[in-house]
This record gives structure tokens, C-alpha cells and sequence, in this order.
């Protein structure tokens, strides 16, 4: 059992690890994708069609982008903030340091990752793409299909990993 307790700790290290890098990946990810739709030098856009064209546009158009990028970036600060502190506090408790509170945060990731990972099948499926080939959207699926797995293993690991303590009647 003490062999078994061992081995969850060391994949908790492992995995907090994988919870940070999948973090530190979807803002690169993101600011990528931002550099691809950026307006080019003439005007248009880059990868992304202009939705309206200029005799159409909305008054409060830049008010609204503005809008939607700050919720957007507040949203990759949130979901970086969260992954850091969930891979940050399993590589402590893999490494025996008692650490509550974040398995809580863990599943709570994991369901929108999993809602996320669904609309993202559904997209795929459908064969729907604002920008991006099937191709694309298939790696970017992959990519998300393993920060998910990550996520439930660390998560079922660290429960695995607390009930190993209390049968073997561990502090902490």
C-alpha cells in the first residue's frame, strides 16, 4: 500500500506539472489565434472575414470588440489563475505537503472542459469552421482531449492519493 501511495504522489507531481503547461499553452494558443485574425496593413483582416462590411458596420463597433476582448483576456487570466493553482497545489501534495481546497477547483475545470470538449465535437462534426480547416479543429480537439484526461486523473488520483493516507493513518 505504501508502494501504491508512492506511485499516486509521484503522478501527482507529474500531473500538476501537465495541468500547468496545458495552462501556459492555452494562452499561447489564444494570443495566436489573436495574431491570426489581427487586421493586416490594408485594412482587412487576416485569417477572418470582415461580418460587416464598412457601409454596415454598427457605430459602437470598436466599443463592443473592446468589450469582448477584455472579457475574453479576463477569461484566460481566470482559467490560467485556476490551472496554475490546482498544478501547483497537486505537485505540493504529491510531494506530501498537506494542501485542501483545490479538488473542488479541479472538477469544477474539468466539467467546463468537458462542455467545451463537446461543443468542440459538435463543430467538428458539423463540419462548421469560422477560419480554421477540419484538420485544425481536429489537433485543437487532441490537444484538448488530453488537458481533459489530465484534469480527471489528477483529480481521481488525488482522491485515490487521500484515501491511501487514511488507511495507512497519515497526518495531513
Amino acid at each position: 500500500m505504501e508502494k501504491e501511495l508512492r506511485r499516486g504522489r509521484s503522478t501527482l507531481q507529474i500531473l500538476g506539472v501537465g495541468m500547468i503547461v496545458f495552462a501556459l499553452w492555452d494562452i499561447a494558443k489564444y494570443f495566436l489565434i489573436m495574431l491570426m485574425i489581427a487586421p493586416d496593413e490594408t485594412g482587412g483582416n487576416g485569417a477572418a472575414a470582415d461580418p460587416f462590411p464598412v457601409a454596415e458596420q454598427p457605430e459602437n463597433v470598436l466599443a463592443i470588440a473592446v468589450g469582448v476582448l477584455v472579457l475574453l483576456m479576463l477569461l484566460l487570466i481566470l482559467g490560467l489563475a485556476l490551472r496554475i493553482r490546482i498544478g501547483r497545489a497537486a505537485r505540493a501534495e504529491g510531494l506530501g505537503r498537506p494542501h485542501r481546497g483545490y479538488l473542488g477547483i479541479c472538477f469544477a475545470v474539468f466539467a467546463v472542459q468537458v462542455c467545451l470538449f463537446g461543443l468542440g465535437v459538435w463543430s467538428f462534426a458539423s463540419g462548421y469552421s469560422s477560419d480554421q480547416t477540419l484538420l485544425q479543429i481536429f489537433a485543437s480537439l487532441l490537444l484538448e482531449l488530453c488537458s481533459l484526461i489530465t484534469t480527471g486523473e489528477l483529480g481521481l488520483t488525488a482522491l485515490k492519493v487521500r484515501k491511501l493516507k487514511k488507511q495507512l493513518g497519515e497526518a495531513g
